[in-house]
């Protein structure tokens, strides 16, 4: 009887003490997604996710997208609908960077946003979501580039701090 009972409790165990099955939902623009082509994401101290586009700024709640768009008739929208980058900073101020360099303070209570010159902002503290890469190689040689990136892909000597 005991020869059965533990083969019995070994396999019950081996349920008990497996990984969790992790669910993972795909959101697309039959969800409320302003556009299919995502240039980046980002979740805010409040847990809301950011989805930035080509063409807008989505916001998920878990449920459903508010989608923020530019209105060339409203000075408190977005200036341009490609969202480059999204990020908060140390007093969990959320800022959206559009493709052309813009920044927009976002203001929640009111759903608006603002325009901020780019050196009134702090990033020395900030988590951010943005489009671009880096790559360094190991003889000192770093390559980044971006779609904000004016110049394309630019080659930096590490050493030298030449940028070709």
């Amino acid at each position: 009887m005991i020869r059965f009972i533990f083969p019995v409790l070994f396999l019950l165990s081996i349920n008990l003490f497996s990984q969790n099955h992790i669910a993972f939902n795909h959101l697309t623009v039959e969800d409320g997604l302003s556009q299919s082509s995502v240039t980046c994401i980002f979740q805010d101290s409040k847990g809301f996710m950011w989805f930035g586009t080509q063409d807008g700024l989505n916001r998920y709640d878990g449920y459903k997208f508010n989608v923020y768009k530019s209105n060339s008739a409203d000075s408190t929208t977005l200036t341009q609908n490609f969202i480059f980058s999204i990020f908060e900073d140390e007093t969990l101020t959320l800022y959206i960077e559009t493709q052309n360099g813009t920044i927009h303070e976002f203001f929640p209570k009111t759903e608006s946003f603002k325009i901020v010159e780019n050196d009134s902002i702090d990033l020395s503290n900030i988590r951010i979501s943005t489009v671009g890469a880096v790559f360094r190689e190991a003889n000192g040689i770093k390559w980044e580039g971006g779609l904000g990136n004016a110049t394309g892909l630019e080659k930096i000597d590490t050493k030298t701090g030449a940028v070709n």
